[in-house]
C-alpha cells in the first residue's frame, strides 16, 4: 500500500507511458525507459513501513513530495486531500513537520531554485519565474525582492560575480 503522494506520482508516470505508447511519437522509447526508472526510484525511496500511516506521516510524505515537486500547481487544499486530513488539521501538522507554514515552505523551496537558475545566468527572469511554479510575475518579484534585498535581474548578476576582463 503506498501513500496517496506516492501512489500519485506512480499512476502519473504510468499514465505518461500509456499516453507514450498509444501516440509512437519520436522519443518514446527513451520517454518509456524513462518512465520506468522513475517509477522504480519512488518505489525504491519508499521509507520502510512501521505500521499503519498517520496524519503526521501523510503530512511528512506531502512535505517531500513538495520537494521534488514544488513547480507544480500546489495549494493548501490539494495539500490537504493528499494527506487525507482538514485543511486546518494538514496546517497544523505542516508547521509541527516543517517548522514553518505550508506557504513559507513552498515559497522557499520555489525562491532557492529561482535564486540557483538566475546564478546559472542561463535563463530569463521570466522563464525563471514559470519554470519555478510561480503564476504571477509582480507577486515573484516581490516575494524574491523580500527574501534577497534585490530585483532577480540585479541579484543575479551580482551573484555571478564580475566578468572577467579581456586584459
Amino acid at each position: 500500500a503506498l501513500s496517496r503522494p506516492t501512489q500519485h506520482q506512480v499512476e502519473s508516470a504510468w499514465r505518461r507511458a500509456l499516453l507514450e505508447g498509444v501516440h509512437r511519437q519520436p522519443g518514446a522509447l527513451s520517454l518509456h525507459r524513462a518512465l520506468a526508472a522513475q517509477i522504480l526510484v519512488t518505489l525504491v525511496r519508499l521509507p520502510a513501513r512501521k505500521g499503519a500511516s498517520t496524519p503526521l506521516t501523510r503530512v511528512a510524505a506531502v512535505a517531500r513530495e513538495l520537494e521534488v515537486s514544488f513547480y507544480d500547481e500546489w495549494n493548501l487544499d490539494r495539500a490537504a486531500v493528499r494527506a487525507g486530513v482538514s485543511r486546518r488539521h494538514f496546517s497544523q501538522l505542516f508547521r509541527q513537520v516543517n517548522g514553518r507554514t505550508f506557504w513559507e515552505h513552498l515559497t522557499e523551496l520555489r525562491l532557492s531554485h529561482a535564486a540557483q537558475l538566475l546564478r546559472q545566468g542561463e535563463h530569463s527572469v521570466t522563464g525563471v519565474v514559470f519554470s519555478c511554479g510561480f503564476g504571477d510575475v509582480s507577486q515573484f518579484y516581490r516575494l524574491f525582492r523580500a527574501r534577497y534585498h534585490h530585483p532577480p535581474r540585479a541579484w543575479a548578476v551580482a551573484a555571478r560575480g564580475p566578468k572577467p576582463s579581456n586584459d
